[in-house]
């Protein structure tokens, strides 16, 4: 079992099934403490190993080059508050007048995302230079279109790794306990807010103080990628151990 983040186990039921699966495992890795902490609660006897999320350990496409682009990835949830889409309809406006930025919605799950994204971006009310993205042919293309930004303010668990991957300031919205565990081992959770707690204010202090350390912010997500490509290779030692073993 290899890169799985482990939520909150509520009920015997559940309890019962995820400790079956794990205990067929010869090998668990998992990409949180927090996940490694819910299964050592079931007794698990096989060791469990933390390494980063597998997208980190694809090799650097950052691109050098940055236009004056923000990038936008939220995850479509059906309870979500209209405090929360004009939160942030009102906040890229903010930034937009500060900087004149061209702002990029990209939908990672088309039929997930496009209906948040599009009515966030009817709340702009065509104040502001947009662009829906609704297809990304591949992994280089992602990349590339998050390298071009300046900032990224993320929903999505692999959004937040695409930035750190390209080396952007970003908010990451806390909607799920993996996207809050994820950068609590990586770090980097003071650039988490959480989505009950989202406002053009806080969303507003809180990208002041980031594009104001983004020199320094970029350093230690360079640290956190070296970090996470050692560990995955010896992650990837330590599997093709048990994979030899196993065929013996």
């Amino acid at each position: 079992m290899y890169g799985q983040s482990i939520g909150e186990l509520k009920g015997k039921i559940r309890k019962k099934i995820v400790k079956k699966i794990y205990k067929k495992a010869s090998l668990i890795v998992v990409r949180d403490h927090q996940s490694k902490k819910r299964l050592e609660k079931l007794k698990i006897k096989e060791k469990i190993y933390v390494a980063p999320d597998l997208a980190l350990n694809i090799e650097d496409h950052h691109h050098p080059h940055q236009k004056n682009e923000v990038v936008i990835a939220l995850r479509h949830l059906e309870d979500l508050s209209l405090i929360f889409k004009k939160g942030i309809a009102d906040f890229l406006y903010d930034i937009y007048d500060q900087h004149d930025y061209k702002i990029q919605f990209i939908d990672f799950k088309s039929e997930v995302d496009n209906k948040l994204h599009e009515h966030v971006i009817d709340m702009l009310y065509q104040q502001c230079p947009v662009e829906h993205i609704t297809l990304v042919k591949d992994t280089h293309e992602l990349f590339r279109l998050f390298s071009n930004a300046g900032f990224v303010l993320a929903m999505r668990l692999h959004s937040v790794i695409a930035a750190i991957m390209t080396e952007k300031p970003f908010i990451a919205i806390n909607y799920a306990p993996k996207v809050k565990a994820f950068l609590e081992y990586a770090k980097l959770d003071e650039f988490l807010i959480d989505i009950d707690d989202l406002s053009e204010d806080k969303l507003n202090e809180m990208y002041k103080k980031i594009m104001k350390n983004k020199v320094s912010i970029r350093k230690r997500l360079q640290n956190f990628k070296a970090k996470s490509l050692i560990e995955h290779k010896k992650i990837g030692e330590l599997l093709k151990k048990k994979l030899e073993e196993l065929s013996k």
